[in-house]
């Protein structure tokens, strides 16, 4: 009898592990599904987040590199002009014109080193060549200029140059 009320016991122990078991692990693992589903949740929105706060820092330094090159550019290329009229007007006026427009040309060029800085932190080595080319067909530029009878074709080829520069930077992707 007592093999039998053992087994009695022994099987009521089952039946309250049984019932009181599957439910306890059905909730935990209900807890655990519950939990991670937020989870995966919260870390697809602050991943979405940071890409759009790249984007965004990327866009600005952008923004900053043309508005940098396109300074610089417009005194480069007034500095040009000036030594273009000189050759026509040698009026008592335009050597001090020259002087005023090579020393703003000379002050915007820290504007050309910085968007050459900007480009390669972004990684933009391609840019970082166009300018540096364009840097140096402007010294070419300049030099033909100062010259007397000078060739002013030098100056399309430098529009031309100028040009190739912005275009690639219209076709940056900021994401």
């Amino acid at each position: 009898m007592e093999s039998v009320v053992n087994n009695v016991a022994e099987i009521e122990a089952y039946k309250d592990l049984i019932k009181i078991g599957i439910p306890a692990l059905f909730g935990l693992l209900g807890a655990l599904v519950g939990g991670l589903f937020p989870y995966r949740l919260q870390k697809a929105k602050l991943a979405d987040e940071k890409r759009r706060e790249n984007a965004e820092f990327n866009k600005k330094q952008i923004c900053e590199l043309i508005d940098c090159f396109s300074k610089f550019s417009g005194s480069l290329f007034a500095y040009c002009n000036i030594l273009l009229s000189k050759q026509n007007n040698n009026g008592v006026g335009i050597d001090s014109k020259v002087t005023e427009f090579g020393s703003m040309m000379l002050e915007n060029e820290i504007n050309l080193v910085k968007s050459k800085a900007i480009a390669g932190f972004l990684g933009h080595s391609d840019i970082v060549s166009k300018i540096v080319e364009f840097d140096e067909l402007a010294s070419e530029t300049i030099q033909i200029l100062l010259k007397p009878n000078n060739d002013k074709s030098c100056i399309g080829k430098l529009r031309t140059k100028e040009a190739d520069l912005v275009n690639m930077l219209s076709k940056v992707n900021v994401n």
